[in-house]
């Protein structure tokens, strides 16, 4: 399948991503190559191949849910270093 400059343009443009040209052709090379080999994967024969979730065979390990008493109020003014009108105060933080 071949794919064009412009739509690694338009996906670059998607992902907010800035490509020179050069970059543009190293793209299309390299999604060209990965969609023809996804289409020669497409056509192995799986026929008899069981479908694997997961590699490993692991049941599902989540834990169960405990509700725990939230901390006073109190505790938790005393562990921050500012605490105003019911709100934590962290130094204001901005990046350009």
């Amino acid at each position: 399948m071949y794919i064009t400059q412009e739509t690694v343009r338009h996906i670059a443009k998607l992902s907010a991503l800035e490509l020179s040209d050069e970059e543009v052709k190293k793209a299309q090379q390299q999604i060209g190559e990965i969609i023809n080999y996804m289409d020669i994967l497409s056509k192995v024969d799986t026929t008899d191949v069981e479908p694997t979730l997961h590699i490993h065979n692991a049941i599902n390990a989540f834990s169960e849910d405990i509700i725990l008493e939230a901390l006073p109020v109190e505790k938790i003014k005393a562990m921050a270093p500012e605490f105003q009108d019911g709100y934590f105060k962290v130094p204001k933080f901005i990046n350009n």
